[in-house]
């Protein structure tokens, strides 16, 4: 199936900051901790709740971090990453947008 194939032809990089958080810790926490991609950038700024709504009696409505954790369930046990995650290959974030650096750090 080409799930199997499609890894085996890509390499995949993440770049994060202390400016990822919610879900954009929770995506490199995913591919990391399934061996998808190496993360690179800067620890990511943590976080680890789902988006809530919420409704008011006026029928407005607005987003915000609920209380429901997003991690990793295996055995009944849970794994998260709260405090952010870790990188694999550190770059300065003055650099992020150097195109000529990011290419060398990710050969």
């Amino acid at each position: 199936n080409d799930f199997d194939v499609f890894g085996n032809d890509f390499n995949f990089y993440i770049l994060t900051s202390e400016f990822s958080f919610s879900c954009g810790n929770a995506f490199p926490f995913f591919l990391k901790k399934n061996n998808v991609a190496t993360i690179i950038g800067q620890k990511s700024g943590g976080g680890e709740c789902a988006v809530s709504e919420s409704y008011l009696p006026s029928g407005e409505h607005y987003y915000h971090s609920g209380n429901m954790h997003i991690g990793w369930y295996e055995d009944m046990l849970f794994e998260g990453d709260e405090p952010g995650v870790e990188v694999d290959k550190t770059i300065e974030y003055e650099d992020f947008y150097n195109l000529d650096k990011l290419q060398t750090l990710i050969k």
